[in-house]
C-alpha cells in the first residue's frame, strides 16, 4: 500500500494543521539528512584522500571527461519525472507505473546512444581506453533509472531518515570497492568499479524502503501530466550540466587530462563541501515548498529561516576551506596534487553562492515554475560556455576564474525571479546574509593567522590540524548563544517548531 500524503488547501489561522506538520516533519527530515550528509561526505572525502594517493592525476582526468557523457545522460532519468512525482499534489498508481517504466525504457535508449559515441569521445582526448570506460558506465543509466521512482516516493513523503541511511550506504559501498580495487592496481577501473558498486546499493535499498513494486497500469494522460512539469525540470537540468560541466569537456580536450585531474579534484572538494552544507536543505525543501504551494506566508517564513540557515553555514566554511586549502591538498593527497590549490581556492568563492542559489532553485520548481528556472539557467549556460571558450586556453585558472564572475554576474536575475516568487524586500533579504559574512571573514583571518604564525616550522598535517581548531574556536565563539542555549536558538530560526 502506497502512502502517498494529501495537500488538501488548509483554512486560515496563525499556522494551519498542514504547516504544522510540514514543519514538523522538515525538521525531522533536515536532522536526519544533515547526519546523512556529515557521514557521506566523511566517508566520501577519505575516500578521495586514498584514491588520489594511488591513482594518477590524468586517470582522475580521464574518468572526469567520461563522466561529462554519463552524467548528461542520466539527466534524463533522474531529473524530470522523478521531480515531478515528488511535486504533484494529486498521485494515482498509474502515474507511479508510468513514470516507472518510461525512465526504465529511455535508460536503454540512452544506452544505444553512448555505445555508438563512445569512440568519438575517446578520439577527442587522443585516449583509446576511455571508450571502454564509457561502454561499461552506460549501465549505471538502467541501474539508477530502476530506483529513481523509488526514491521520489521516500522524498514526497518525506522519509529522509531512510535516504540518509540509503545514501550512506551506498557512499559506503562506492569507497570501498574504488578503495580495494585501486590498492590492486586497478587504476581508472576502479573509479568504474566505485560508481556502478555505488548505484547498485542505492537502488537496493530504494525498493527495499519504498514497500512499492511497479505494476503495469501505463497510460499516455498520465505520461502527459507528468510530462508538462518534468519537460522544463529536464530541460534546466540540462542547461545546468552545461552550466556546471562545460569546463570539464573544454579543458579535457584543450589542456589535456592531467589538467582536467588537478581541476576535477579541487571541483570534487567543492562539490563535497556544497552537498554538505546545502544539500540537507535543498533536497528538503523542495518537499516541503511543494506541500505548502497553497500557503505562501508559511512558505515564504520558511525559505527565509532556511537561507539564513544555509547562509550561516557556507560563509564560514567556504572561506575557512579556501584559508586553509595549501596545507589540505598537500596533507591530504600529496605534493603531487598542489596545482588544484588556486583552482579550489577560486571556486569557494562559488560555493558560498551556489549554497544559497541553490534554495532559490528549489523554491522556483516548488512554485510550478521550472520554466523560469529553464530559461535563468539558458542565461548562465550560454554565459560560462562563451567565456569559457574564450579562456581555456589561458589555463585552468582562468576557466574557474570565469565560472566565478558569470554566477554572480545572473544573481541580480535570480533574486527577482525569488521576490516574483514570495513578494519580500531583496534588500532586507540580503541585509540579513551580512551576520553570516562577517561570520566567515572572522573564520578566515583566524585561520591565515595561525598559517602566518607558523609559516614553516610545522608540517602539513599539523599546521592544518591548528587552523582548523582555530578557526572552529573562533566559529563557536561567535555563535555562543547557540551552544549556551541550542533549543532557543534553533526554534528562532526555525529549525525546530515552536509548538508552545
Amino acid at each position: 500500500m502506497i502512502a502517498i500524503p494529501s495537500n488538501s488547501i488548509p483554512t486560515a489561522g496563525k499556522s494551519s494543521a498542514n504547516a504544522i506538520e510540514v514543519a514538523l516533519k522538515t525538521a525531522q527530515a533536515i536532522w536526519w539528512s544533515t547526519g546523512q550528509q556529515l557521514a557521506t561526505n566523511v566517508v566520501t572525502f577519505g575516500g578521495y584522500i586514498v584514491l588520489a594517493r594511488l591513482i594518477a592525476p590524468k586517470d582522475f582526468g580521464l574518468f572526469a571527461f567520461a563522466s561529462v557523457f554519463t552524467v548528461l545522460l542520466q539527466t534524463f532519468t533522474d531529473q524530470g519525472i522523478p521531480d515531478a512525482v515528488v511535486q504533484r499534489a494529486k498521485l494515482e498508481k498509474a502515474h507511479l507505473d508510468t513514470a516507472f517504466w518510461f525512465n526504465l525504457v529511455l535508460s536503454f535508449v540512452l544506452i544505444s546512444i553512448l555505445w555508438i559515441i563512445a569512440p568519438f569521445a575517446a578520439s577527442l582526448v587522443h585516449e583509446p581506453r576511455l571508450c571502454g570506460v564509457l561502454r561499461s558506465l552506460v549501465w549505471i543509466l538502467p541501474l539508477s533509472a530502476l530506483g529513481g521512482i523509488h526514491q521520489a516516493l521516500l522524498k514526497r513523503r518525506l522519509e529522509y531518515r531512510t535516504l540518509g541511511i540509503q545514501g550512506f550506504i551506498g557512499t559506503l559501498a562506492g569507497t570501498l570497492t574504488g578503495v580495494v580495487l585501486a590498492w590492486n592496481g586497478w587504476g581508472i577501473w576502479c573509479l568504474v568499479g566505485q560508481q556502478m558498486a555505488s548505484v547498485s546499493c542505492l537502488t537496493l535499498v530504494a525498493w527495499r524502503a519504498a514497500l512499492w513494486v511497479p505494476g503495469f497500469e501505463v497510460r499516455l494522460a498520465e505520461l502527459r501530466e507528468l510530462g508538462s512539469f518534468s519537460i522544463h525540470i529536464t530541460a534546466g537540468a540540462l542547461l545546468d550540466f552545461i552550466n556546471r560541466r562545460a569546463d570539464d569537456f573544454l579543458i579535457g580536450i584543450f589542456l589535456g587530462a592531467t589538467s582536467l585531474g588537478y581541476y576535477s579534484l579541487a571541483y570534487r572538494l567543492l562539490l563535497t563541501f556544497t552537498r554538505l552544507v546545502s544539500s540537507p536543505f535543498n533536497s528538503v525543501a523542495f518537499s516541503a515548498f511543494s506541500r505548502l504551494q497553497h500557503e505562501p506566508e508559511e512558505r515564504s517564513r520558511m525559505f527565509d529561516r532556511l537561507a539564513q540557515l544555509v547562509a550561516a553555514l557556507a560563509f564560514p566554511a567556504f572561506l575557512g576551506l579556501a584559508a586553509v586549502s595549501p596545507d589540505l591538498i598537500r596533507a591530504g593527497f600529496g605534493a603531487a596534487w598542489l596545482p588544484s590549490v588556486p583552482v579550489l581556492q577560486i571556486l569557494c568563492f562559488i560555493g558560498v553562492l551556489h549554497s544559497v542559489v541553490f534554495l532559490h532553485g528549489t523554491l522556483i520548481r516548488a512554485a510550478g515554475r521550472p520554466d523560469w528556472q529553464m530559461l535563468f539557467t539558458l542565461g548562465g549556460a550560454a554565459t560560462n560556455l562563451i567565456g569559457f571558450c574564450f579562456v581555456v586556453r589561458y589555463g585552468m585558472i582562468y576557466v574557474a576564474l570565469w565560472y566565478v564572475v558569470s554566477a554572480y554576474l545572473w544573481l541580480g536575475v535570480d533574486l527577482m525571479l525569488v521576490k516574483r516568487i514570495l513578494g519580500h524586500s531583496t534588500a532586507k533579504y540580503l541585509r540579513g546574509f551580512l551576520p553570516a559574512l562577517y561570520t566567515g571573514m572572522v573564520v578566515s583571518e583566524v585561520m591565515l593567522f595561525v598559517q602566518t604564525f607558523f609559516p614553516g616550522e610545522l608540517s602539513a598535517w599539523p599546521r592544518l590540524l591548528l587552523e582548523l581548531t582555530a578557526g572552529a574556536s573562533a566559529l563557536a565563539i561567535l555563535h555562543r548563544q547557540i551552544l549556551l542555549n541550542p533549543r532557543r536558538s534553533l526554534q528562532a530560526v526555525g529549525l525546530i517548531p515552536n509548538l508552545s
